[in-house]
């Protein structure tokens, strides 16, 4: 079963899914945008404990796609949820699929 989560705001860290004992948190897909255009932005998939899960993916070229994937994008630790971290102080709006997983 696949989950999403709507993103909204201007915080630096918005965690997307909490941590899940003995689960892990597979992000599946993202459309990615950022609201403010004149602001540089970027942003970075991350788990809860403070990973990192992807390089920075910015804004650049419009917004940040990443089709549906069942193998998944990336996979958080034993544990941990998955959150997103934004660089450059605009704001990110958004849509991210994931589910969770068996540890």
């Amino acid at each position: 079963m696949a989950l999403h989560a709507t993103l909204v705001g201007d915080t630096d860290t918005t965690v997307i899914q909490a941590a899940v004992t003995n689960r892990r948190v597979r992000l599946l897909a993202a459309f990615i945008t950022n609201s403010v255009v004149t602001v540089a932005e970027s942003c970075r998939f991350e788990s809860t404990g403070g990973g990192d899960l992807s390089g920075d993916l910015d804004f650049i070229n419009g917004p940040v796609t990443l089709p549906y994937s069942s193998e998944g994008w990336a996979i958080t630790a034993l544990g941990e949820g998955l959150q997103i971290e934004e660089t450059g102080g605009g704001n990110l709006d958004g849509i991210v699929v994931y589910d969770i997983i068996a540890g």
